[in-house]
């Protein structure tokens, strides 16, 4: 029950799912971020965000080269190109 949850399972902090984003991330990348989002945006916050980030060599954003397309079914090939954007809404059938 929701009384269970709360006191047993979201106290217990030696499990990284439970912890705060930024207790996972080394204070040494902090002066480096910039960019801030939250779960309602997420889908929308990572397009902006990969659209902001571009190649060296040929100048194609993130996005372009594999957000739009996201990555195929097979969730251990990422090579292959799907088929929706990067954490794009699946309805389930």
């Amino acid at each position: 029950d929701f009384d269970f949850f709360v006191h047993n399972i979201i106290t217990t902090w030696d499990n990284v799912h439970w912890m705060p984003i930024y207790e996972r991330i080394d204070e040494k990348w902090w002066p480096y971020m910039s960019f801030v989002s939250n779960m309602e945006n997420l889908s929308h916050d990572t397009e902006l965000f990969l659209k902001s980030i571009h190649s060296t060599v040929n100048g194609e954003s993130a996005w372009e080269r594999s957000g739009k397309t996201g990555w195929s079914e097979n969730v251990r090939d990422c090579d292959v190109v799907g088929k929706d954007a990067f954490l794009a809404v699946k309805d389930k059938d």
